[in-house]
């Protein structure tokens, strides 16, 4: 980053030089940065951007704008993990835009509310919604979450837009209440999350705020003026998948979800001024459509990942964020409809007046006319003024009960605070940080009871989600303040990696298992207290390193030796965990689950709502698959630019799976071509020659290199332009196959739209594989690092 301009260099072919993408503003905050006492982390050299300096730059814009009466959105974009939830929330001292944004609101109202003249008046709600394979979730209200199918979108039949059914919006005084709301709504989704394994990284999160102000104008006239801000964390562009049940929607290998793609659609729509935005292609667009190509001010962050194996996604991150550019929103102020109504009649009035003086209207016609028009705005003004009222009763209402609320919902708060101090706790662990830390249960002196809600009498701590029993366990504090952990019969407990099946005594930071999906750390304030006593402090687990210890010692580690292998168990190996747990309930004998997980979560979802139609057939079934059936092994994004200049392209390149590793290495070639197949070499200068022309040319996928042992035979699949059905390379055996497969398309003519593809899209070409069986795959002895086969592997 220097300036605002940020550039990005291929560590695989250095030659090559950097790509270089200006912004208005390029923020490096890899490093160049101390940790203060209170955890803020402030920069030790001018290059580095803290949460503060990204505040200053742009949210101060969004309340601008929002003061201004504009609609305004802000919303991130990029790979999952780059920073996109830091940017828009942050976490302890280092908070990010929205609660930024919502404590400067407030702070100015404040201001504003001490100095108050007569008719100054000042409203802000708060909405939070989450969008997950397609469904839209309240996270302000629990119940929602249970809804088949997420709450109805529908379109505004006053400004042609969207909005959400019965979407719970709440009023708010003060920063306090949002900070407490959010809270609310993140915990919310955790719970949703552990039933169903929805972090962050698959869903959006959208935070509304709108906010509305009232003032005497000139005519001592009351003005409102009403501003949404909406702030969009969007999901992980590389982790999202919602998997049908054939896997139809699965993006073979490129792991960008319906919603993210059909973003990426309107906005070359947008960017290319077409009149063709397909906005109703998905749940996300249609709630951001003002916010890209309507009545808003719009902000993008484009968030990225500085890790050299991630420069195929930094770099469409970055082409993403450089196409958005070119969008034009048409932002105007939003005026109450009667103040708008009034300013429209009194400058008609005026004009009337105007003419009426400069005698172009006729004495005796136009003055009655006038009269009338004042007449009908005196009526307007006394309807609505009665319609304000009764809003304003109604407000003011609303208020003093959520003031009461929140005030209890406040003292609870501080009590919990107080007793996480000294009594020993669970709390959750997931793989979002933000969801980490969000569910608290207390195990006080005495028994604890763990179980499902549907228990009867109902446990003391109730647990969602796969395997929990109605009685699952017991939690034992006694007056020594030792716990002990006992689990029920038939109830899985995993502490520390192992299954546990007898009373066993439990520690600080001991990690728990409850299930398949509730996974804890013991918080334990006497055992700490001893621990730092004697110097023995257990360092804070995380969700990775508590997966890689139930992975290491499960039967599956020891299942092969190959190091590479190992590393896709502990990747792998939760979902391994709750597909088996969601074939358990469902008595379904086995599967294949990797691009099915989703489909099998939501036949799940209505098994638990009792819907009688859960159990699928055969041929819909997540469950079932051929067991001969290939499954993606990577893929590779070639150019097709040069085509466009009737170049030539070979190119051999690194094949990422849907994960974003490695998985090998990709040779495949285009070539212009006669009709009769033989190769040449025109150049042409301007791509739009060719329209009205012949064009012919090549596709050799000629070979592929270092491809995973796991694979009995493997296949390459692609689909040039508008082919309906993919082109498919001969199915080849071992780690290099070599495909020497070659095609020849004929376009004639070439029309103005192929050339616009040409210019604009990547062929992708993705290598399909088939799984070998156990006895096939055989071991690989060779060592890794600091990690020997045998032993468990240390986090780095």
């Amino acid at each position: 980053m220097e300036g605002n301009n940020t550039a990005i260099l291929n560590p695989e072919n250095a030659d090559e030089g950097p790509k270089s993408f200006p912004f208005d503003y390029s923020y490096w905050s890899h490093e160049d940065f101390t940790e203060r006492p209170d955890g803020y982390l402030e920069p030790t050299s001018p290059a580095y951007a803290d949460q503060q300096m990204v505040f200053n730059d742009l949210g101060l814009g969004v309340l601008d704008n929002a003061w201004k009466g504009y609609n305004t959105s802000l919303f991130a974009y990029g790979q999952t993990g780059s920073g996109k939830s830091y940017s828009m929330v942050g976490y302890g001292e280092n908070k990010g835009i929205v609660p930024m944004v919502c404590e400067e609101l407030f702070r100015v109202i404040t201001l504003k509310r001490a100095e108050a003249q007569q008719g100054e008046e000042y409203k802000v709600t708060f909405s939070m919604l989450e969008i997950y394979n397609e469904q839209v979730r309240d996270l302000l209200n629990p119940a929602s979450l249970k809804i088949k199918g997420g709450l109805k979108v529908r379109e505004s039949k006053q400004n042609g837009g969207f909005y959400v059914e019965k979407l719970t919006t709440v009023p708010v005084f003060s920063y306090d209440m949002v900070d407490s709301k959010m809270n609310e709504g993140i915990k919310n989704r955790t719970v949703a999350s552990t039933k169903m394994n929805a972090t962050s990284s698959r869903a959006h999160t959208i935070v509304a705020v709108s906010f509305s102000q009232t003032s005497q104008n000139a005519a001592k006239k009351g003005m409102t003026k009403t501003s949404i801000i909406n702030l969009v964390d969007l999901a992980g562009s590389e982790r999202v998948s919602s998997t049908g049940a054939k896997g139809d929607r699965l993006k073979e290998g490129a792991g960008i979800n319906q919603s993210l793609s059909t973003l990426g659609n309107c906005i070359k729509a947008l960017a290319d001024l077409s009149t063709k935005v397909q906005f109703r292609d998905s749940v996300l667009t249609k709630l951001l459509k003002n916010a890209l190509g309507g009545n808003s001010k719009t902000i993008m962050i484009a968030a990225l990942s500085p890790a050299d194996i991630n420069y195929g996604e930094t770099l469409s991150t970055l082409r993403f964020a450089s196409r958005a550019k070119a969008m034009k929103t048409k932002a105007v102020v939003n005026e109450d409809l009667t103040d708008t109504l009034i300013r429209e009649l009194k400058e008609q009035n005026a004009r009337l007046q105007e003419e009426l003086k400069s005698g172009r209207l006729v004495p005796g016609g136009d003055p009655k006319a006038v009269e009338d028009m004042n007449k009908q705005l005196e009526e307007e003004v006394r309807r609505n003024k009665e319609e304000m009222a009764a809003l304003e009763e109604s407000w003011q209402q609303k208020m003093s009960e959520r003031e009461k609320e929140f005030m209890i919902e406040a003292e609870a708060t501080k009590l919990k605070k107080e007793q996480q101090k000294t009594i020993p706790h669970f709390w959750n662990l997931n793989e979002d940080p933000s969801l980490t830390a969000m569910i608290i249960h207390f195990t006080p002196k005495g028994q604890t009871t763990l179980g499902s809600s549907k228990a009867i009498p109902p446990p003391d701590v109730t647990l969602a989600g796969l395997s929990i029993q109605l009685e699952h366990a017991l939690v034992e504090n006694d007056d020594n303040n030792n716990v002990t952990l006992l689990p029920l019969p038939g109830a899985k407990v995993v502490l520390n990696g192992i299954e546990i099946k007898e009373k066993t005594e439990l520690h600080h930071n001991d990690r728990v298992l409850f299930g398949s999906t509730n996974l804890f750390v013991l918080h334990h304030p006497q055992d700490l207290e001893k621990q730092q006593n004697e110097d023995e402090i257990v360092p804070v687990p995380s969700y990775e390193s508590a997966q890689e210890e139930i992975a290491t010692n499960s039967a599956l580690w020891n299942f092969t030796d190959d190091v590479v292998l190992q590393e896709d168990l502990i990747a792998m190996f939760p979902m391994v965990c709750e597909a088996n747990a969601l074939a358990v309930e469902l008595k379904k004998k086995c599967n294949t689950f990797v691009n099915r997980k989703f489909a099998m979560e939501d036949m799940y979802h209505n098994y638990q709502n009792g819907d009688d139609d859960w159990d699928l057939p055969k041929d819909e079934d997540p469950f079932w698959e051929d067991p001969e059936t290939l499954v993606p092994v990577g893929s590779i994004q070639l150019l097709l630019q040069p085509l466009a200049h009737n170049m030539d392209t070979d190119e051999n390149l690194e094949m990422t799976d849907y994960r974003g590793t490695v998985n090998g290495r990709l040779q495949v070639a285009i070539t212009p071509c006669s009709e009769d197949g033989e190769e040449i070499d025109e150049f042409v200068d301007k791509p739009a020659e060719l329209i009205g022309k012949e064009l012919h040319f090549k596709v050799k996928v000629q070979n592929a290199r270092g491809l995973p042992n796991k694979y009995s035979s493997t296949c390459c699949k692609y689909t040039m332009y508008m082919d309906e059905k993919a082109t498919a390379t001969n199915e080849i055996t071992g780690m290099n196959p070599r495909y020497e497969h070659e095609k020849q398309f004929d376009f004639k003519p070439v029309t103005k739209q192929f050339i616009q593809y040409l210019q604009s899209e990547n062929l992708f070409v993705v290598v399909w594989g088939r799984q070998k069986s156990g006895a096939e795959i055989g071991g690989s002895r060779r060592q890794h690092g600091h990690w020997s086969p045998g032993k468990s592997p240390k986090l780095t």
